[in-house]
């Protein structure tokens, strides 16, 4: 390979990586499936030795080795863009730090407000043949944490599947330091069951949804009951363009209900830009990537007005779905539809 000896000099153990966290840094892990383990326990390992240093991530799906370390947080804080359940608890245990963003604007803040980024360490699948480490599972706004960080590690896992998109991958003239993770399998997201309501809720979206629509869906029992329906329904040609990749996705790809035929852009292509579930989805992610059957992008959408006023159907579909709960309570007070399904009726995107 043309970047052989590049990769020696710079492949090393997660305990020299984590050396070069100093007292006082802000330090990023990436975004959930790209989260750090060995780096992570390594820095941790170091405790006694730092003090004051900060780590940003999100979508925790593992805990970590600093967290559990460091519960009173002398030596690290934790700081969570995007909680998970996990963060939700270290959160109420006083041991996380929420900060508010706007995901979609993700690669902005890093690129225009974040102050600092002095070690950033994501998870990435192993190098290719071009120079390239891509992020595989977890893009979001990892493309523009590697543009600011002033030292870049990358921890690689052979398990980690590979993706084709936009902003997926950092070469290795951009990195500092290289830590072979090996093939330990990645993290798996459950699947909540779908309770009572969740169905009678799932039956009135489902219901809304037609042939060539284009769907965002994220995880919950809700959601999965709407796959489930769409996936028993007669629908076809259903598109997908979508903050999260699911299960239920590639429940509806399995049942020949996506095929992205009437997409306007991305055609033939599931866009998304993060993943996380069972170990079946990263299976069939892996297979479809070869087709270029799915595609990521990085955490940033620009709508032309035509597709916002798509957008604005799913409003309208949500105030029926909570007008229809709130006749059944016997009650007028507002309430928010509990979904996490978004279409459009038209072709768009």
């Amino acid at each position: 390979m043309a970047y052989d000896q590049e990769y020696t000099r710079k492949l090393g153990s997660a305990e020299a990586a984590a050396a070069t966290v100093q007292s006082g840094d802000w330090v990023d892990y990436g975004f959930g499936l790209g989260q750090p383990d060995l780096f992570d326990r390594a820095l941790a390992a170091r405790r006694d030795a730092l003090r004051g240093v900060r780590i940003r991530s999100a979508l925790s799906l593992r805990p970590c080795a600093v967290s559990e370390c460091d519960p009173g947080g002398e030596h690290f804080l934790w700081f969570s863009w995007h909680v998970s359940g996990l963060d939700r608890s270290l959160h109420d245990a006083g041991c996380c730090n929420y900060v508010p963003m706007n995901f979609g604007e993700g690669p902005d803040y890093y690129r225009r407000f974040v102050d600092r980024v002095d070690v950033a360490c994501l998870k990435t699948c192993p190098m290719d043949e071009h120079g390239y480490f891509n992020f595989g599972g977890a893009v979001s706004y990892h493309k523009a944490v590697t543009e600011r960080a002033k030292t870049l590690i990358v921890e690689t896992c052979e398990s980690m599947p590979y993706v084709y998109g936009s902003q997926e991958a950092v070469h290795i003239s951009e990195v500092d330091h290289i830590i072979e993770g090996g093939a330990a399998p990645i993290p798996e997201l459950g699947n909540p069951h779908a309770t009572e309501i969740d169905h009678t809720v799932a039956g009135l979206i489902a219901a809304e949804i037609e042939d060539g629509a284009c769907l965002r869906i994220g995880i919950g029992g809700m959601p999965n009951a709407v796959c489930t329906l769409l996936c028993e329904s007669s629908v076809r040609d259903l598109g997908i363009h979508t903050e999260m990749l699911v299960d239920g996705m590639i429940d509806l790809w399995n049942a020949g209900k996506i095929t992205g035929a009437r997409k306007t852009i991305n055609r033939y292509q599931m866009v998304f830009t993060f993943a996380a579930g069972s170990r079946r989805h990263v299976g069939t992610s892996a297979h479809q990537r070869r087709r270029r059957a799915i595609a990521v992008r990085p955490r940033r959408l620009r709508l032309t007005r035509r597709q916002v006023g798509h957008l604005s159907m799913t409003s309208r579909m949500h105030a029926r779905v909570a007008s229809s709960r709130r006749s059944r309570r016997g009650t007028s007070s507002p309430r928010r539809a509990p979904t996490s399904c978004t279409w459009s009726r038209s072709t768009a995107w």
